[in-house]
């Protein structure tokens, strides 16, 4: 997992979209949930703005053009 990675988000509510990673956070931020979690900043196909995802809720897509 590196920046520029292509990756398919598994979890709601981004479920299925393709995007590229812009940014890997180093320390664990809060989540809505209130839980603390990794996570990666996506640029998604088709969005204006970059998201926050959780790591673990993200595959990478290898060879995907």
């Amino acid at each position: 997992m590196n920046v520029g990675s292509i990756v398919r988000v598994i979890r709601n509510p981004y479920f299925g979209k393709l995007g590229t990673i812009m940014r890997l956070m180093a320390e664990p931020t809060r989540l809505d949930s209130g839980s603390k979690a990794r996570v990666v900043s996506i640029q998604l196909e088709n969005f204006e703005e970059p998201v926050m995802v959780p790591r673990a809720n993200i595959e990478i897509i290898e060879g995907y053009e």
